[in-house]
């Protein structure tokens, strides 16, 4: 099994780290109750389930980790298919880039190469893939 797959693709790269993480959205009507004790209203729009993931380069394969780094850091007004490990499988889901962050490692003047350190980045999903 494939435990990370974006834009229906295993990417020629080494994941360092894996994160997940959920977001529950509530609605304009969740609220405290004026009620004894405050009582909270909730009102779920439901629970998202998102990924951080941080990359590097697989040995000196330089041209995957560059085109990597730029597929996901391209706007795009739709978005990415990504199937990534969750539980004991993997879940799928269509998500969006929020951000990104990578450091320099060193710079080769002799042969005029950019070594880029890994890099980090935040996958969230377009919709909720648990409603209530």
């Amino acid at each position: 099994m494939d435990y990370i797959k974006i834009n229906n693709r295993v990417w020629d790269v080494r994941v360092t780290a894996l994160y997940r993480n959920f977001n529950i959205l509530y609605t304009e009507n969740t609220q405290r109750t004026l009620a004894v004790g405050a009582l909270m209203h909730l009102d779920p729009l439901g629970a998202f389930h998102g990924h951080k993931i941080k990359f590097q380069r697989r040995g000196s394969n330089l041209q995957e980790f560059d085109e990597l780094y730029n597929f996901l850091s391209t706007p795009r007004k739709t978005g990415i298919p990504v199937e990534i490990a969750f539980n004991q499988t993997t879940i799928s889901y269509n998500a969006y880039v929020s951000n990104g962050e990578q450091g320099l490692k060193r710079i080769d003047k002799v042969k005029n190469i950019v070594y880029w350190d890994e890099f980090e980045i935040n996958i969230i999903p377009m919709e909720a893939q648990v409603i209530p």
